[in-house]
């Protein structure tokens, strides 16, 4: 009997080691250092843009908020004034709408908080309200509804048929699931909150931002309201951390009984993200102050340092950076296309 308990004990020990040094190496995979950039100043190079066209309320533009392009550079842009997804030729033509409106039924849209654009041409819709995540073909059809247990923030798609989610979270880290083509869950990893809080439970006010996938599925994340920007392997390894070129701190919090809101004092930073070859384009608001357009910084996505930055003669408040093109959407009007002059 004796011996049946010290086995028994001993096998509880050597469990315990176990777990204990699964958890030590979790912890040690969520550890993080943010690094700075080699460039300390801002370095312009004067790239020539030439505006093509804009999209308006002649072509049935209402009221765009972002817009996505796919490997034609097709342009699609999500008119929160119809709650439809419209797609463009690169030449700005109309081609067929994605949405049935407003609704909760299939394919109809009340918040949509983001889409992306697969290389099939599939168009894949993240709605806040439901929870749901809809599916349309090439032709505008819905042919797939996936509800998630938390509303999805931001969506990226992989090579490998699964998918990124970033979920809506009350809690200092940010959260990626990763979900198979039926909707399974496979993993998950986070990145702790990068700056020491105040309000700790308030963290997840500030760690919203800007998903994008380049075509080996590293994963990037720009945050939209301090000057960071992350990098994960598709296995979901922190790949980098770094200050962004114009080091924006992250906002203040003002706290009041029953709840809390960011300082509107407080400097945006990242307006909106793309991946171009081994390239991360991001549209930089603090910079962009005081000058007559939008401000890029361009970094490595090998390592996230700061490479150059150029401006567009036009304020905006997203854009989408292509090969040939850069596509923004002005104060919520209208949506053109610049093409890169050579």
């Amino acid at each position: 009997m004796i011996k049946k308990n010290t086995y028994f004990f001993i096998w509880i020990f050597v469990l315990f080691l176990h777990l204990y040094k699964i958890n030590q190496s979790e912890e040690a995979q969520n550890k993080f250092e943010v690094s700075p950039q080699k460039i300390k100043k801002p370095i312009f190079k004067p790239l020539p843009f030439e505006k093509e066209y804009s999209l308006g309320i002649e072509e049935g533009i209402i009221r765009p908020l972002f817009v996505r392009v796919d490997n034609l550079e097709n342009i699609y842009v999500y008119d929160f004034g119809e709650k439809f997804i419209k797609k463009y030729t690169s030449e700005g033509k109309f081609i067929q709408k994605f949405g049935k409106g407003i609704g909760q039924g299939p394919g109809e849209f009340i918040n949509v908080a983001d889409f992306a654009v697969k290389n099939n041409g599939e168009v894949w819709v993240c709605d806040t309200t439901f929870s749901f995540i809809t599916v349309f073909d090439i032709y505008g059809n819905p042919i797939k509804t996936y509800r998630l247990k938390s509303p999805a923030l931001r969506i990226g798609l992989l090579s490998t048929e699964e998918y990124i989610i970033i979920p809506t979270t009350h809690q200092n880290y940010l959260t990626f699931l990763r979900y198979d083509c039926d909707g399974e869950l496979k993993s998950s990893f986070s990145l702790p909150s990068p700056w020491t809080e105040e309000f700790p439970e308030l963290a997840f006010l500030k760690m919203d931002g800007w998903l994008a996938i380049d075509n080996n599925d590293n994963i990037y994340f720009a945050f939209s309201r301090s000057g960071l920007l992350a990098s994960f392997s598709p296995q979901g390894k922190l790949r980098y951390l770094v200050e962004t070129i114009d080091r924006t701190p992250p906002p203040k919090m003002i706290k009041f009984k029953g709840g809390a809101h960011i300082d509107p004092k407080s400097p945006w930073a990242a307006l909106s993200l793309s991946i171009v070859g081994s390239e991360i384009y991001i549209l930089n608001h603090a910079s962009s102050k005081g000058r007559k357009g939008m401000v890029f910084d361009v970094y490595s996505t090998l390592d996230g340092q700061y490479i150059y930055s150029f401006e567009i003669p036009q304020k905006c408040m997203y854009a989408c950076v292509t090969i040939s093109a850069v596509i923004t959407v002005a104060e919520q009007e209208s949506v053109t296309r610049w093409k890169k002059i050579s």
